[in-house]
């Protein structure tokens, strides 16, 4: 090849990276990769359910294709209307980023590929009534919580690494046809093949993000699951548990059995801290665990303290974990129906676009009656007591029925600011 050949080659390629960088190609355009990522993510959904070894440490087995996450007949069952559930779901199909109530059966309702035959016997013991009466039960429904986020998130970041490499070959695609046109009047360069451009565009930079998003809790789920096995099998560990059951003595219309991250500093150093809350519906009262490591405790302990210390306190937390904390939730469909539309809409904004943690307290009142049942006994509670009410207790109690009467429901709808917000969201992790 000549010094000519040479220059009319690299002034050539140098124009293809400028058009890249420029993010000129017809695949960078938002809504050509929009579909292109829509199609690959749902085409690629079943990895999701296909079969995977089991989740129990040193089982060679293959699992069963659905493990509840929440036992379906002892605790869904009883929030269930027609054979169904809602839970909280992006919606995929609309340029404008916004949330949607999805309707899901009983049988597909927190559901992953997590345990063998064998090892899904170990979950009998709550499994047909439900009751979480003591650590070990507590400890064996927040284990089968951690895997199924583990599951879900190794799904997920192999599904963005084929998004990833379709994208890439798409580009690369583009490019070798653009730089084969460009060359085309050159005899001398007929057959140009093999282009792979390796720089980062906004896209590439996103699903790297999203891995990082992905990634992050992985590390402090196995040290959870380790702690776990620990504790179940009174072995010594170095990361001890934070453990808190208590019982509602009312029925609640959600379940919930997620994982919520804060970060904070300790020791001048940022450190996630995590936390999982299952919420457990039975007929006529609902049962609330909650764990976190015993290393977090700077930040978490005063607060789990504080939310199992009064039944409003635990309302809150779980109302608060339910927007800032897990999207893994489900509800009662005819008590969705009972929320107003402009309720519905506001909460499911602000799961979408919140900028708080599961540790700061929801403004607005999700379970109205169920408020005013806790408020209606503890009032009870303080007149047939020789103590006047308390100022404190005054306080909680108006400022609790103010979050019922409460109607700000204040909602963004300019597209490009809530782009922003998402990708902030995104880049704090």
């Amino acid at each position: 090849m000549t010094e000519s050949d040479i220059q009319i080659l690299q002034k050539e390629i140098d124009a293809v990276i400028e058009k890249y960088n420029r993010e000129d190609f017809i695949n960078q355009d938002f809504e050509v990769y929009s579909k292109s990522f829509k199609e690959t993510y749902f085409q690629n959904q079943n990895l999701h359910t296909n079969k995977r070894v089991c989740e129990v440490i040193g089982c060679k087995n293959i699992t069963i294709k659905k493990s509840h996450t929440i036992p379906k007949s002892s605790i869904l069952k009883n929030i269930v209307f027609e054979g169904h559930l809602l839970t909280p779901k992006f919606d995929s199909s609309d340029n404008h980023p916004k949330n949607i109530m999805s309707k899901i059966g009983i049988n597909n309702a927190s559901v992953f590929p997590g345990f063998c035959t064998k090892h899904e016997d170990i979950f009998k013991s709550f499994e047909i009534d439900g009751k979480i009466d003591n650590v070990n039960k507590a400890l064996l429904q927040t284990f089968r919580t951690l895997c199924r986020e583990r599951v879900y998130r190794e799904n997920e970041l192999e599904i963005n690494k084929i998004i990833r490499e379709k994208y890439k070959k798409k580009i690369n695609s583009e490019a070798q046809e653009s730089i084969t046109k460009a060359l085309s009047k050159y005899p001398q360069f007929e057959n140009v093949k093999d282009i792979e451009l390796k720089g980062i565009d906004s896209i590439i930079d996103s699903l790297s993000k999203l891995d990082s998003f992905l990634i992050s809790p992985l590390e402090q789920i196995k040290i959870f699951e380790t702690s776990i096995y620990s504790a179940l099998l009174k072995l010594p560990t170095k990361d001890k548990l934070i453990i808190r059951v208590a019982n509602f003595d009312t029925h609640l219309p959600v379940s919930i059995c997620g994982i919520g991250n804060q970060v904070y500093l300790k020791d001048k150093v940022e450190t996630d801290s995590y936390l999982l809350l299952n919420v457990m519906p039975r007929k006529d009262s609902t049962s609330v665990i909650c764990v976190g490591l015993e290393r977090d405790k700077l930040l978490i302990q005063n607060y789990i303290d504080s939310s199992f210390s009064n039944p409003l306190f635990l309302l809150n937390m779980i109302e608060s974990f339910m927007v800032n904390g897990s999207d893994h939730w489900f509800v009662n469909p005819k008590f969705w129906e009972t929320l107003s539309e402009v309720k519905q809409k506001k909460i499911l904004y602000d799961i979408l676009f919140t900028e708080d943690s599961h540790l700061d307290e929801y403004p607005i009142s999700i379970f109205d009656d169920v408020r005013m049942y806790i408020i209606s006994t503890l009032k009870k509670n303080i007149n047939t007591r020789t103590e006047k009410i308390t100022e404190f207790e005054k306080e909680i109690i108006d400022k609790e029925i103010k979050k019922i009467k409460s109607a700000d429901y204040e909602i963004i709808t300019d597209t490009n600011i809530l782009a922003e917000k998402l990708w902030n969201r995104l880049q704090k992790h």
